[in-house]
């Protein structure tokens, strides 16, 4: 304990002392600069204190005999000059000539600069007393300093703090505090010895005003080592409040029999290692009182105090094991959630602790060795899978709202969309049927579906810029397409991950047969979404970008534009609110058209509305986009691709987007946004001219799915966008059979999910 230092320090405070002061005396270079130091003899050290006590008695002759002495004594040494001239004087005259009169207490203060330590302790009270004069005279604060430091090692503590005190006050740049707190020290041994509390009070003030905040609390130990424990008591309580006083009074009272008071104040204090164990009783109470307030790291703190004194239950491992879990110190919690599952195997909330804070490699070992961590693993992986709409794994992990998701099912489908504008030109009208089946095989889910699409958009007017014209038509345009097609996909979902793509094949084009498709990559990471999707498809904006058309004048095919390139979505929720960032870029050619490039970004910021159990999610916020070409090749003309293609497109507005709750007979999800728009379209080719468009842009989306029976499901959707210079409408239906009964509707299976 930090005690034993204290007591140590002043039980060896008598002792040391002696030590300190000379060791103190030697560093300080101001005094050794104007003191003479100690010069080096023959042999060994002379003591030559005698000779000038003769010397200033004016007794000469037996300073001679002192020195013959020594002489004797010491046949290596040799008197110094000083010596010489002190019982040799020049006659009077000639000494005024030669010399200045001598400085008997100069040469006092440095024979006695010149001593050791042990020498200091052998000087009489008497000419300590004749120099301490001498000192007061001059005011000299080295020689006061010199002098408290000889009244420490003859054991004069109260003496060494007046002259330290009188040096400072004579100079007050003078650092005196190691002397001053090693005349305190040594005053309070004697405090201690007497028993004298006040003083040892007052001792302890003034070693506090000199930032030692030891000595009195190193007193009070002393008393309690020795037993005298009401004294001890008396001399803590007085001291200014600490730690150290407050374990004193305690372990003080406990001695005393005052057991309760003891333990009253020990609880008072239960962050104090030395006082917990006082109060084991009263830190166990604490410790569930701090879990059930949500005080997790007081919980940690109460267990880290109690554990070494009376041990950990498995109850209070439990509380332990939480707190770090609430705290996020997700090693110390799996640590003892695992070290709990040894002895309670079957527990599942054990289970589900440490599944929340272990990491794959552990969980993996867990779940052979523990059978609850296997269930809640399942458990989990199947709720959080539901939540971020992956049903497929949500069935695989036992999900019970997506049992039935690996049964066969039947698909039709047929959707259309209008585009107005200027027939044989801008119109475009499309339609898709289909029929596919799909099915869950070694959980991929896989779908293969025969198509039939058609094209319309009318011919263009015998004097519209179309082709190579105005050259004269030599053939009839193209108005319309029809042409079989098939398409398939896969959908794969793990725990963190999700990976889908798709095939499709065309043979519509006026430019020979494609394949399009795009593969998708998902990852989940804690509040964090990130797709990446590499895409070829076709622009369906005209009948001239998605199938190409036939050059009237020369009879040529051109067009059917195709764009590749790659999308990134990254999505950060921190509920309520999500942002979300879109990046795309794609290349676009096309037979006989110019390359293209383009670059899209998008900024989203939303807020969860949803209140309702009746809603999945309602989210609103606003969003900001921009899309720009290198080329514009909105035309019809040759080297063109009939498609928007702007130099640059601004949009900002505001988006809403809502889903009903899952697992019901019904679903809707809907979807609006508003947004001021400008875009700006160069001009690039003869018959273009320069176009900036600027106004409110509005899109609407409604789509949704009934159950009519276990085993037909009806969905279908509709759409209107409208803008400056653009009108459009999408709507599909679909029917979906199933070979195994189901009793509600997913999300997935939305026609625009699908």
């Amino acid at each position: 304990m930090a005690r034993v230092s204290l007591v140590t320090l002043l039980v060896c405070a008598a002792c040391h002392n002696q030590a300190l002061a000379q060791a103190t005396y030697d560093k300080d270079q101001v005094i050794k600069n104007e003191i003479p130091t100690l010069e080096s003899l023959t042999q060994q050290q002379v003591d030559v204190t005698g000779f000038w006590f003769y010397v200033r008695e004016g007794k000469l002759a037996q300073a001679r005999a002192e020195i013959h002495r020594l002489q004797q004594q010491f046949p290596n040494w040799v008197p110094n000059p000083d010596m010489l001239q002190a019982v040799n004087p020049q006659p009077l005259a000639q000494a005024e000539k030669t010399t200045k009169r001598r400085d008997l207490y100069r040469e006092e203060m440095g024979m006695l600069a010149k001593m050791s330590a042990k020498q200091w302790k052998y000087l009489s009270d008497k000419r300590l007393s004749m120099s301490r004069e001498g000192v007061k005279l001059r005011k000299n604060a080295k020689d006061a300093q010199l002098l408290g430091w000889i009244s420490l090692a003859k054991g004069q503590g109260e003496i060494a703090q007046d002259l330290f005190e009188a040096a400072r006050t004579w100079k007050p740049s003078l650092d005196i505090k190691d002397g001053m707190l090693a005349s305190l020290t040594q005053q309070s041994q004697a405090a201690v010895e007497q028993k004298d509390i006040e003083r040892l009070q007052q001792i302890d003030h003034q070693a506090r005003q000199w930032g030692e905040e030891g000595i009195g609390l190193g007193g009070a130990w002393q008393w309690f080592e020795q037993g005298d424990y009401d004294a001890a008591l008396v001399l803590f309580r007085a001291l200014p409040e600490s730690a150290q006083t407050t374990l004193g009074q305690a372990l003080s009272l406990e001695r005393l029999g005052d057991k309760e008071k003891a333990r009253q104040l020990a609880c008072a204090n239960t962050h104090m290692p030395d006082l917990a164990g006082i109060c084991v009783d009263k830190w166990r109470e604490n410790m569930v009182n701090a879990y059930q307030a949500d005080d997790y790291a007081g919980t940690i703190e109460v267990s880290d105090q109690l554990a070494p004194l009376d041990g950990l239950n498995s109850d209070q491992k439990v509380l332990q094991a939480w707190s770090y879990y609430h705290l996020e110190q997700t090693q110390a919690a799996a640590k003892l959630f695992n070290e709990l599952l040894e002895q309670a195997p079957e527990d599942e909330a054990l289970a589900q602790g440490l599944v929340n804070t272990a990491d794959s490699n552990q969980l993996a070992s867990a779940a052979q060795r523990f059978p609850a961590v296997q269930r809640v693993l399942h458990q989990q992986v199947a709720e959080q899978a539901f939540s971020r709409k992956q049903f497929d794994l949500a069935h695989i992990s036992g999900h019970a709202e997506a049992d039935w998701r690996d049964s066969l099912m039947l698909t039709l489908a047929t959707q259309g969309e209008h585009r107005g504008g200027q027939q044989g030109l801008q119109r475009f009208d499309n339609w898709h049927s289909s029929l596919a089946l799909s099915a869950m095989y070694q959980d991929w889910r896989w779908w293969l579906a025969l198509d039939y699409r058609g094209f319309y958009s009318g011919l263009p007017a015998s004097d519209a810029p179309f082709g190579s014209r105005p050259e004269e038509d030599s053939v009839s345009p193209i108005s319309q397409v029809q042409e079989p097609g098939w398409s398939a996909g896969f959908r794969r979902e793990w725990r963190d991950w999700l990976l889908k793509g798709r095939l499709l094949s065309d043979d519509s084009l006026q430019t020979g047969s494609r394949l399009y498709g795009d593969i998708a990559l998902q990852w989940f990471n804690q509040d964090w979404t990130h797709r990446i999707n590499l895409f070829a498809e076709p622009i369906n904006e005209s009948l001239l970008s998605r199938t190409g058309a036939l050059d009237p004048v020369d009879g040529m095919a051109w067009g059917a534009v195709e764009q590749r390139g790659a999308e990134v979505l990254n999505v950060y929720s921190f509920q309520p609110w999500a942002v979300a960032m879109t990046l795309r870029h794609a290349n676009l050619s096309g037979t006989d058209v110019v390359d293209n490039s383009t670059q899209f970004i998008r900024l989203d910021l939303n807020h969860d509305l949803t209140d309702s159990d009746a809603l999945d999610y309602w989210r609103l916020g606003p969003f900001i986009s921009y899309q720009q070409f290198d080329h514009n090749l909105s035309g019809f003309t040759r080297q063109q691709g009939g498609y928007f293609s702007p130099e640059q497109d601004w949009r900002l507005g505001l988006y809403s987007e809502l889903l009903t709750a899952e697992a019901q007979t019904w679903q809707v999800r809907a979807s609006t946004s508003l947004a001021y728009g400008k875009s700006r379209e160069q001009a690039e080719f003869a018959n273009q001219v320069l176009v900036e468009n600027s106004g409110i842009n509005a899109d609407l989306r409604v789509e949704g799915q009934w159950l009519l029976t276990s085993r037909v499901q009806v969905e279908g959707y509709l759409s209107r966008s409208t803008a400056t210079g653009y009108q459009g409408t999408r709507g599909g239906i679909w029917i979906r059979l199933f070979w195994q009964p189901r009793q509600h509707v997913l999300s997935q299976e939305l026609p625009l999910s699908f």
